[in-house]
Order: C-alpha cells, then structure tokens, then sequence
C-alpha cells in the first residue's frame, strides 16, 4: 500500500515537472518570434523609411475608421436601451396608475342570500363523503 502511494507521488512529480517544463519553452518560444518580429520591423525601417511611415499612417487610418464606426454603433445602442428603458418605465407607470384607480373604484359584490341558495337547483355533480 506504502508503495502505490509513493509511486502516485512520483507519478505527480514528473507530470508537474514536465507542464512546467512545457510552460517555460513555450513562453521561451513567444518570447524569441516577439524579438525576431520586433527586429524585422526595424529593418524594415532602416532599409525603406518612407514606404514603412506610409504603410503605418494607411494602418493607423484605418484603425481610426474602425474606431469611429465603433463609437456611432455604441452611441446607437447606449441610445436604444435609453429610449427601452424609457418605454418600460412608461408602461410601468401606466399600470400602476391603472391598478390604482382600479383599486379606488367600488366593485360590487352579489347579494347572496338563504332563498337564493335554497331555490337554486342541485347539481348532478356527487357529493363529497
């Protein structure tokens, strides 16, 4: 029984071993294609500054037009939630004002009297034991 257990452990220990081993040279791998991206960019500027200026100023345009469509679609939801928010409070409060003049209004409540009872037929329904 002893050594199941310390088989597990070691079992363990190697399996963690290796995720950490895994996880180091995988960040060892981000690390070295961020350096070799970071370098060819600035090749790329030593060896043709005016066409790199040109290609990062279309970029940039057209983040900014992305942006800007960005901004008037947020404008236009933020605006119709406002505007369902609006029309939910209305109804709201036209159903509270409804139930209380409701509530104000007398609602007339039969008479119900021992001869009414007694003149109306039985029903074929059984009676309950």
């Amino acid at each position: 029984m002893a050594l199941t257990k310390w088989i597990r452990f070691l079992l363990a220990l190697i399996v963690a071993v290796l995720a950490v081993v895994v996880l180091v040279s995988v960040l060892s791998l981000f690390l070295w294609s961020l350096t070799a991206a970071l370098l060819a960019t600035l090749l790329v500027f030593v060896v043709a500054p005016d066409e790199s200026k040109a290609f990062w100023r279309a970029i940039a345009s057209h983040l900014d037009g992305w942006i800007e469509r960005l901004e008037a679609l947020w404008n236009d939801i933020c605006r119709g939630v406002s505007q369902s928010a609006e029309a939910v409070s209305a109804m709201a409060a036209g159903m509270a004002q409804a139930q209380a003049q409701a509530s104000q209004e007398e609602v007339p409540t039969p008479e119900v009297t021992v001869e009414a009872v007694e003149a109306t037929p039985p029903s074929d329904a059984p009676k309950a034991p």
